[in-house]
This record gives C-alpha cells, sequence and structure tokens, in this order.
C-alpha cells in the first residue's frame, strides 16, 4: 500500500491488495482535479456538491459536460447490441436507444411511444413499424392540420372541413 496525505489528512491511497486506487478516503470536502493538456478541468469532481464535471469546474449538475460541441458519445462494442441511454426518476423510466438502426423511445418494457426508422426514415408514434412519413397509432389533436399533395388539399376554413381536389378524384368520408 502507498497512501499520500496532505494536512494528515488521507488524499490518496494506492492499494496492491484489490487492485484500486482511491482518491479523497475520508469523504472530506475536498475536490479533485485532471487536467489534460489544453483543459485544466479535464475532469473534475466537486466533492462538496457530489458533481462531475467534464471540461468545467463549476458542474452545476450531478454530470456536467462542457466544451466547444459538448459531445456525449455511447456506443456499444457488441454486434447487434443496442446503445442505452436510461432516463429515470422515482416512477418512471424511458429508454433511448438504437435499434438495428433505428432510433426508439421506450417507456422501460411498457410500451414503445416513438420510432425513426433507419432504412425510411419513416416516424412511428405508438408503433414499432410505420409504413409511412408519419404513423400515428392512437388518437391525435391539432390546432391546425393540412394536408397538401398534387391531387388534393384537406384543411379546416371557420370550424368547416374542406376539400379540394384536382383532376376528377372522388373523396369518400364515409367512416
Amino acid at each position: 500500500n502507498v497512501v499520500f496525505y496532505a494536512d494528515n489528512r488521507q488524499m490518496l491511497r494506492l492499494h496492491e491488495g484489490n487492485g484500486e486506487v482511491v482518491v479523497n478516503d475520508p469523504g472530506v470536502d475536498t475536490n479533485f482535479r485532471v487536467e489534460s493538456d489544453g483543459d485544466s478541468n479535464m475532469l473534475f469532481v466537486d466533492a462538496g456538491a457530489n458533481r462531475v464535471g467534464i471540461g468545467t469546474g463549476s458542474p452545476d449538475t450531478e454530470l456536467h459536460v462542457k466544451n466547444n460541441t459538448a459531445n456525449v458519445k455511447i456506443e456499444s462494442s457488441g454486434s447487434g447490441n443496442p446503445s442505452y441511454l436510461h432516463i429515470k426518476n422515482t416512477t418512471n423510466q424511458y429508454d433511448i436507444f438504437n435499434n438495428a438502426g433505428d432510433l426508439v423511445i421506450d417507456e422501460n418494457g411498457v410500451a414503445e411511444r416513438f420510432r425513426i426508422k433507419d432504412s425510411t426514415g419513416n416516424v412511428g408514434i405508438g408503433t414499432s413499424s410505420p409504413a409511412q412519413k408519419l404513423q400515428v397509432n392512437g388518437r391525435t389533436r391539432a390546432n391546425s392540420f393540412d394536408v397538401v399533395d398534387s391531387n388534393a388539399v384537406i384543411y379546416r376554413n371557420n370550424n368547416q372541413l374542406e376539400i379540394i381536389t384536382y383532376g376528377g378524384y372522388n373523396i369518400d368520408l364515409n367512416p
């Protein structure tokens, strides 16, 4: 064992028996910082606030990443294994992950809430296999809704639904 002290406090312990390096073992309010060539706060641990900063010496959340682009990468090294970002509070958990190239938001196994298909760019809400650019499984609500293509326009005008067709198309509004 090798132990480093400052002001009669143990600051760093190298323990050969279990191969661990412990910084601030007594748990006192002493910050810890790792410098890189271009950043004096490459890694910063705020001991008093229990926060970690990457690229910042004053983290304002439990994990604070700061640089010119603030990129965070989550990567799975296993073939076919998704990379997950878990967002959780005391009652709910959501997972954001890639599934075979698709971007998925899932309510922790309860239900898939959102998917963007990698192969088509189609977006599904409440469905895992959207067949159109936007497919919603369930009721939707909008203050305004316009559908426009080369053959018809559907829009709301003073609480009336108006359909304008081009080229002699018939519109059937039967349920």
